[in-house]
């Protein structure tokens, strides 16, 4: 529990740099999510910045606020004392493949590695709303 503490402070103290840095942005940041079991597996950090429109979100895009804001949020991340390995791919282990039998019947399974990194991504209430009638929680599974 102390360590699901001291991590959640870091996350949280990094996304209130984030918000102070990006305030005057345009568009703006309307709101922060961050879940994941990042005190057991600190890879498995899932971050969202929602801005108000698809539009707002394709402008962040194409003007390079996006990538500013996950190169901040990075940086703020390390500074706070987050694993920094928790931003390069990580096998955390393997999945079972299975094909659709081919032509002869056959069915070919592989293995691939579960790979996993630090995710820091975007949206839009409005995306929210189209997608999921606004459902938060289901827009985010």
């Amino acid at each position: 529990m102390i360590k699901k503490i001291r991590m959640w402070r870091i996350i949280s103290k990094a996304i209130r740099h984030v918000n102070i840095q990006f305030r005057h942005s345009s568009p703006r940041i309307r709101r922060i999510n961050f879940y994941g079991v990042y005190d057991v597996t600190p890879q498995s950090l899932v971050i969202w910045y929602i801005f108000d429109t698809i539009n707002d979100e394709i402008t962040a895009r194409e003007t390079g606020l996006e990538k500013s804001i996950i190169d901040f949020t990075k940086e703020s991340l390390l500074r706070g004392g987050y694993p920094e390995e928790a931003f390069t791919d990580t096998i955390l282990g393997y999945t079972t493949l299975i094909s659709l039998p081919d032509e002869n019947g056959k069915i070919t399974e592989r293995q691939e590695p579960l790979i996993r990194k630090v995710m820091i991504s975007f949206s839009s209430l409005e995306d929210i709303e189209l997608t999921a009638n606004g459902d938060w929680r289901m827009y985010f599974q």
